[in-house]
């Protein structure tokens, strides 16, 4: 026969073993839940890195589309030689094409803002303002525009955009 030791010690080992349980499942939930939460946010940190160099290349061969053209059309005129209205046209339309691929820097600032990386912001800030710069003092009726200083611009902004990526490398390569 059992007496009311057996039981209660049946009894306790039963819902102490229950308790254990319950408390190392929640704990493997709880560690299996972050780690998998940690790499869904190191995936989309480096799907936006990817992104965000995606469009720095399309607006790098938007620009270098543009100053090539400009500068064809700037040795042209200091040659003297008459520049046709195609040219001009084909010109303007480069022109437009480059100031929609401006439109893309907001959204490329506001990523870096939005997986936290204040350095790369800043290294984009500088090529974006470089980039302004340029397109501002760009066009054909600037006197002051030479082909050296065309050359110039070109070099900074090889120099930039190595550094930019750079940046971005070493973002995409840190964990999160």
């Amino acid at each position: 026969m059992t007496n009311w030791v057996e039981v209660a010690d049946s009894a306790v080992k039963i819902g102490l073993g229950a308790l254990l349980g319950g408390l190392f499942s929640y704990m493997n939930t709880k560690l299996t839940h972050s780690r998998e939460s940690s790499q869904e946010y190191t995936r989309t940190r480096r799907e936006i890195l990817k992104d965000t160099v995606t469009k720095c290349n399309a607006f790098s061969q938007v620009q270098a589309d543009y100053w090539a053209h400009l500068y064809d059309l700037l040795d042209k005129q200091q040659s003297s030689a008459r520049l046709a209205d195609t040219e001009l046209a084909k010109l303007k339309e480069k022109e437009d094409v480059l100031r929609d691929a401006f439109k893309e820097f907001a959204t490329i600032e506001s990523n870096f803002l939005l997986i936290g990386e204040d350095g790369l912001y800043n290294t984009f800030r500088d090529y974006a303002a470089r980039a302004d710069a340029f397109f501002k003092a760009a066009y054909l009726d600037n006197a002051d525009l030479t082909s050296d200083k065309m050359n110039a611009y070109r070099g900074e902004f090889k120099t930039l955009r190595q550094s930019l990526l750079k940046a971005i490398h070493n973002a995409y390569k840190k964990p999160a």
